[in-house]
């Protein structure tokens, strides 16, 4: 017999949680939190990737939008990169009210060993599912994401 709908939801959304907590229990990060090499990895493309653009300087407002992270967790992860001295943060130089955001070499350093743990795990994810099969996960993820973008943002109501 063929699932509802909502059954194939309810096991999408068991799957979900499923991989999201097997990733998190063999914590492949181990000097970074989860937030902090999501925002690394951000400032590391910038400076490093087929996109880098030396000119332009990511903010933190670049950092909300493209993490989706609070803006309490984003000031809480930059402070603390800050700190390590694994990011630079400085007075724009157009608007005084931006800062913007640059990786340092010992954060890139720190980023480069994390993220060579978390190739590890999706290298053993690959050899087990095939190429064909992680093609196709990442190319339906990929879609997935699209999908999400075009769905317009619920406005919460407070309650009284």
């Amino acid at each position: 017999m063929a699932k509802t709908v909502n059954e194939t939801c309810e096991e999408l959304i068991n799957a979900w949680l499923t991989v999201s907590k097997d990733i998190r229990k063999d914590k492949p990060l181990s000097n970074i939190s989860y937030n902090e090499y999501k925002v690394l990895g951000l400032l590391y493309r910038n400076a490093y990737g087929k996109k880098k653009d030396p000119v332009l300087k990511l903010t933190a407002t670049d950092i909300l939008e493209e993490t989706g992270m609070l803006k309490s967790q984003v000031n809480r992860v930059l402070t603390g990169l800050a700190g390590r001295q694994y990011i630079s943060i400085k007075a724009s130089k157009d608007d005084k009210r931006k800062k913007e955001l640059s990786i340092t070499k010992r954060g890139t350093t720190a980023y480069e060993k994390e993220h060579k743990k978390i190739l590890e795990l999706t290298g053993i994810l690959y050899k087990k599912l095939g190429n064909k099969r992680i093609t196709d996960l990442t190319k339906t993820l990929q879609d997935a994401s699209q999908v999400l973008k075009t769905i317009p943002a619920k406005k919460t109501t407070k309650k009284k």
